[in-house]
């Protein structure tokens, strides 16, 4: 039984030169995440406020900013940490506990 390629799946070959041999890499996205029409939906319009309060659709959502927000000073989104021992917190502003991702 044979494994199918990573090749095309999220990775790719990737020389530093000509003469180096070809090292698996991580591709990162190459294509928008999801189509524009989607993209609208999942973003608040909020450009002079930090997303703090409810009048932005996210916060009012219980949901962290994406990052197509327009405000610059957003304080509504995701923060990760990572501790001593390597792990990383989540810290979501709007929740009252903190949420741990291993």
């Amino acid at each position: 039984m044979s494994a199918p390629s990573p090749l095309g799946h999220g990775w790719k070959l990737d020389a530093e030169d000509a003469s180096a041999s070809p090292v698996l890499t991580v591709e990162w996205m190459t294509a928008a995440p999801a189509y524009s029409s989607v993209l609208e939906l999942v973003k608040c319009g909020c450009k002079k406020e930090t997303c703090s309060s409810k009048r932005c659709g996210c916060q009012n959502a219980g949901l962290p900013c994406t990052d197509l927000r327009q405000c610059m000073q957003c304080e509504n989104r995701y923060s990760f940490e990572v501790d001593q021992f390597g792990s990383q917190e989540s810290d979501f502003s709007s929740d009252d506990d903190d949420d741990i991702i291993d």
